[in-house]
């Protein structure tokens, strides 16, 4: 068998998880950034990112941050999770994402006087469940 990354076995359990909802996901983008759409009925619903765990916590990136992030309607943020026997998923707005990251992000540099505690130029973010719980199957800020 192939060995599917934990971003693919993810994606994979979403495309399950929209065709029960008479969706579609498809790649929008490529590059470091990689982007997809939710499409129904022929038309794009939403638009933004995937990530997916297997244990631990969701890793991001401390440069997706932005305070001040503007309320950009169908731009989304799913986050799946592997960890559970069925996998589950919080659909979250982007928006909500980015201020999320910079908030915590600032609340940890200030614990650290400033600066990251080890590795000093590191972009590593980790989001915790917690942070994206009440997201958990909130297909509606899809457009679903």
């Amino acid at each position: 068998s192939i060995d599917m990354t934990t971003l693919e076995r993810g994606i994979a359990a979403l495309r399950v998880a929209l065709m029960e909802r008479c969706a579609e996901l498809v790649h929008t983008s490529q590059g470091q950034r990689p982007e997809v759409a939710v499409l129904a009925n022929g038309s794009t619903l939403a638009r933004g990112r995937v990530s997916a765990r297997a244990s631990g916590t969701w890793q991001s990136n401390t440069s997706y941050g932005d305070a001040y992030a503007p309320e950009e309607p169908r731009r989304i943020w799913i986050f799946v999770d592997l960890i559970p026997s069925e996998p589950a998923f919080y659909v979250a707005p982007e928006w909500f994402v980015k201020r999320d990251i910079a908030r915590a992000h600032d609340e940890y540099l200030a614990r650290n006087g400033g600066e990251r505690a080890k590795t000093r130029d590191s972009l590593h973010h980790q989001i915790s469940l917690p942070r994206i719980i009440q997201w958990r199957d909130r297909w509606d800020v899809a457009g679903l």
